[in-house]
């Protein structure tokens, strides 16, 4: 194996690392916005045992697992861009995939980045009526 090459290998398994490091963020994430279901839930079944709900404010807590997705979804999409920037001037087959996942990362980052500000719209609006 030649030294380029094995440059080259050792740059792709530190993309790996870094691509599992946000993966387990997004689970993270994940797991978050699960645990804001399942109070959120507990809240609708005490209504319906006829019993007063806690009524937890869940936006900040949607707030930060957004952006922690948003994070892992630009260390993602800064991938894509880059995959595409190489593809430039090679074969369709090649170009073709690289470019839709470029699409896909961008659609992806963008719907959090608009669900993020909804969320942060929200706490706003919540903190202004407390005031």
């Amino acid at each position: 194996m030649s030294e380029a090459e094995r440059n080259e290998l050792k740059k792709q398994l530190e993309i790996m690392k870094g691509s599992q490091g946000f993966l387990a963020l997004l689970v993270f994430a994940l797991l978050l916005s699960y645990r804001g279901i399942s109070l959120q839930r507990e809240d609708v079944c005490r209504l319906l045992r006829g019993e007063t709900p806690v009524g937890i404010d869940l936006t900040g807590h949607n707030i930060i697992s957004n952006a922690i997705g948003v994070g892992a979804l630009i260390f993602f999409f800064l991938i894509a861009l880059d995959v595409w920037k190489q593809s430039t001037g090679q074969d369709e087959t090649i170009q073709g995939p690289a470019r839709r996942n470029l699409w896909a990362a961008l659609f992806a980052l963008a719907a959090a980045l608009i669900r993020l500000s909804e969320l942060e719209r929200r706490l706003n609006q919540t903190e202004e009526n407390k005031s």
